[in-house]
């Protein structure tokens, strides 16, 4: 039986390191965000609307730039479908776990906060392309791209001091298979009020038949990789995340020091309040664990093609 230029050959995988590229799909309410990824992470379009409403989703996929099986480019792409850009709870005061983390998202800023870290895969790596999509069929939908478009580009990446890299960005209209043919210039049109934020990569899509998905995430993933700025970040990222890994263990290390001293005290005489202190330390310790094993469990859980490729830990590196 012939491989297919789409299969991944694991034999091989395991002995490459596999670059993660962070995408961030943005757009306006109903224009086919996660439609674009589902067909794109899992080949397949549901018809039935469902809205991103109270949490971003999070997709995982190893892909193949080239799609070609005598020289394939394969990286791991996450891709991060964020709630619609004029979702009303983020102009409410209230909301603040969701515009703080919408905004952030946005200005690409480190994710600190644990209920942001949780559910999210390298939350300390920044995203290094945005997707914004607008509905082609639909006279207004572009404008909803403006804002975020001039709030990135104009204000986040230009007072980003910790950063050289300028992030990808790609603009997209979806629904391509509801556009009739007298109506394709009414698209083109949209682009030009877009153009002032000189984003010359843009395509026409349909997330139902599937028409050009592919063509869009490849091609922001081979400008990303083409950024020769990129391997200076993940060699500056992993240095930053080393020194912070030893000042975990540095810190775990004297804590554990520190325990070990109290629990020498406490069994001179003194077994803690009615004699619970060793097992609330157990408690502690098992807490780190649980944390530890989460962080594991989201990487894992996290939507993912190939099925094959679901222990990713094991069958290849990551970085």
């Amino acid at each position: 039986m012939a491989k297919k230029s789409n299969d991944v050959d694991v034999e091989a995988l395991k002995k490459k390191v596999l670059p993660i590229i962070r995408i961030a799909v943005l757009g306006p309410k109903g224009v086919g965000k996660t439609a674009i990824v589902n067909q794109f992470v899992n080949n397949s379009f549901e018809p039935q609307y469902e809205e991103t409403d109270d949490d971003i989703r999070r997709y995982k996929k190893v892909h193949d730039l080239n799609c070609s099986p005598t020289d394939p480019q394969y990286v791991v792409f996450i891709i991060e479908d964020i709630f619609p850009t004029n979702h009303p709870d983020l102009v409410r005061e209230s909301d603040f776990l969701k515009t703080n983390i919408y905004f952030g998202t946005l200005e690409n800023r480190q994710q600190r906060f644990k209920e942001e870290q949780k559910n999210i895969l390298d939350f300390d790596k920044q995203i290094y392309g945005y997707i914004f999509v607008f509905d082609g069929n639909q006279n207004d939908s572009y404008k909803g791209l403006e804002e975020p478009i001039k709030y990135i580009s104009e204000y986040c990446e230009k007072q980003r001091s910790f950063s050289m890299l300028t992030s990808k960005k790609v603009v997209v209209a979806n629904k391509s298979d509801l556009i009739e043919a007298q109506n394709q210039d009414k698209v083109f049109s949209k682009w030009k009020s877009l153009e002032k934020f000189n984003i010359p990569t843009r395509f026409v899509v349909s997330a139902k038949t599937g028409h050009n998905i592919n063509a869009v995430f490849e091609e922001i993933g081979k400008q990303i990789l083409q950024d020769q700025k990129l391997d200076m970040i993940d060699k500056a990222w992993l240095t930053e995340m080393n020194s912070l890994i030893m000042g975990i263990e540095s810190y775990r290390k004297k804590n554990k020091n520190n325990n070990q001293d109290d629990n020498s005290k406490k069994k001179g005489g003194n077994k803690g309040f009615l004699g619970c202190g060793e097992k609330r330390k157990q408690f502690v310790a098992d807490d780190e664990d649980e944390d530890e094993d989460e962080e594991d469990e989201e990487f894992k859980n996290l939507q993912q093609y190939p099925g094959m490729m679901e222990d990713n830990k094991e069958g290849c590196d990551i970085f």
